[in-house]
C-alpha cells in the first residue's frame, strides 16, 4: 500500500486537497475531499484505489508557514 500526504485547505465552500507531485482536487466535505484525492492519485499514477492510503493534513488560515496570498479561509467547525 502506498500512503500519500494530502494538504487540505478551505477555499470558499470547497475543501481543496493538494497531493504533492500528483495534483489538486476538491470536495464539499472532508470525506468527499478524501475520496476525490484517492481517485486523483489512482488516475494519475495508475495505482488501484484499494492500494492507496492518504494522510490528510488540514491547514488553517493562521498557519505561520503560509504567506498572506496562500492563507485559506478559516475551517469553521473543522478548525477545532
Amino acid at each position: 500500500m502506498s500512503t500519500y500526504q494530502v494538504r487540505v485547505t478551505r477555499e470558499g465552500p470547497w475543501l481543496v486537497a493538494e497531493v504533492p507531485g500528483v495534483g489538486v482536487t476538491q470536495g464539499s466535505t472532508l470525506l468527499e475531499a478524501q475520496a476525490m484525492a484517492v481517485d486523483l492519485i489512482a488516475t494519475m499514477t495508475g495505482e488501484q484505489e484499494s492500494s492507496i492510503g492518504v494522510d490528510l493534513h488540514m491547514v488553517r488560515d493562521d498557519d505561520p508557514t503560509l504567506s498572506q496570498t496562500q492563507r485559506p479561509i478559516a475551517f469553521d467547525a473543522l478548525a477545532d
